[in-house]
């Protein structure tokens, strides 16, 4: 949409994604993470594989195997 002339009067959008999908998850553990309504700990909201859970286990060793692993990678399916 930001490319074609077709929406110029449309308004700006922004997706923080869009780069992040590129080059896997931004925080990870390294700046942020996730805990979801079962306590369980994410490297982001969007990755769906717990690293540990916050109520029944330690922080420490989530946030490194966070820090490890990161987030999935995602499936780009944008024309450049």
């Amino acid at each position: 949409m930001q490319k074609s002339d077709k929406y110029k009067g449309y308004p700006v959008l922004t997706y923080p994604g869009y780069y992040q999908r590129r080059s896997r998850c931004l925080g990870a553990g390294n700046r942020y993470f996730y805990i979801d309504s079962t306590g369980d700990i994410h490297a982001c909201p969007f990755c769906q594989r717990k690293a540990a859970n916050a109520v029944k286990g330690s922080l420490a060793p989530a946030l490194e195997k966070l820090r490890i692993r990161g987030c999935h990678e995602f499936a780009v399916n944008v024309l450049d």
